[in-house]
């Protein structure tokens, strides 16, 4: 997950945030947050389901959109910049995601993508942290 890039890359793109986050940093990699404890306390607040994710609503969407904007041209970092990709194989793989956004949908399979995007990020942030807890 886009852990660095979170309110622009995650929130923005996809309308979704991470509402419970129960660690004094703001969301970060696991492997970041500090000591076990607070790695258990994450552990527990995702199983518990208190550390969930939800769909903002347009005019939330439009609220976040403004207020980093704001952030960002006040000097905060919000919109950091990508790492320069170096290889040719690097390149090809970028190119190759960037096209597969713009893949158009249909309505209707917008729910299934909603479920489905929720699922990897939750496993990927449960993945996080049992890496950062061996």
């Amino acid at each position: 997950m886009n852990y660095t890039n979170y309110k622009g890359k995650i929130v923005e793109r996809f309308g979704v945030a991470l509402n419970g986050w129960p660690c004094k940093c703001l969301v970060s990699n696991p492997n970041k947050v500090g000591g076990h404890i607070e790695l258990s306390k994450l552990l527990h607040a995702l199983q518990a389901k208190c550390c969930k994710w939800s769909k903002l609503s347009e005019e939330e969407l439009q609220e976040h959109k403004s207020v980093n904007m704001d952030c960002h041209k006040s000097g905060e970092i919000i919109y950091k910049p990508h790492h320069k990709v170096g290889s040719a194989r690097n390149k090809a793989h970028t190119l190759a995601f960037a096209s597969a956004e713009t893949i158009e949908l249909d309505a209707g399979d917008n729910d299934d993508i909603d479920s489905s995007m929720e699922h990897d990020i939750d496993s990927s942030v449960e993945h996080d942290i049992r890496m950062a807890a061996t």
